[in-house]
């Protein structure tokens, strides 16, 4: 009989832990986990505070008063502990909005990047009109780099080759 319980019991830590293992990457795990650590205080808090305020222990007259201190800083050590995790809370969902607004600038930067490598290819491609000039530009404008600055559209790169005297 004991066995099987405790059988039972390590086949359910299994299944728990492998579906934390699971989700634990999980945005809405993470949440959910500071939400249930909030309620579960919250409820033990509330637990507490049901316990000590009976009108039975107010009015006898053998209530140590130090039990309802050590309740009272219970409580307030639970308060504490629900604003620690609700700040931990929203750190989270801001880091994970911040995640997706990063994510989505690096997709949005990629595609231009595409558009921008498509358009090149296309003007890069023989048979797309316009190709032939956009080369002989670009020719142009590399000869001119190497030729100490030479500007072709100031000072012209035709040349007569009749003209020329050698």
């Amino acid at each position: 009989m004991i066995t099987d319980i405790l059988k039972d019991i390590i086949l359910k830590l299994r299944q728990a832990d492998k579906i934390q293992q699971r989700y634990k990457r999980y945005v809405t795990f993470k949440l959910g986990l500071v939400a249930a650590g909030i309620m579960e205080t919250y409820i033990s808090m509330l637990e507490l505070y049901k316990k000590y305020t009976e009108p039975k222990l107010v009015t006898d007259q053998s209530v140590n008063v130090e039990r309802f201190f050590t309740a009272y800083h219970i409580i307030k050590t639970d308060y504490n502990e629900i604003r620690h995790e609700y700040i931990m809370f929203y750190e989270i969902l801001e880091n994970h909005l911040k995640q997706q607004e990063a994510k989505a600038k690096t997709k949005s930067l990629l595609n231009l990047y595409k558009k921008k490598q498509a358009q090149r290819s296309d003007i890069l491609n023989v048979t797309s009109p316009g190709a032939e000039e956009f080369k002989r530009s670009l020719r142009y404008k590399k000869w001119a780099e190497k030729w100490n600055n030479f500007v072709p559209e100031i000072e012209g790169v035709d040349v007569d080759i009749d003209n020329i005297k050698i």
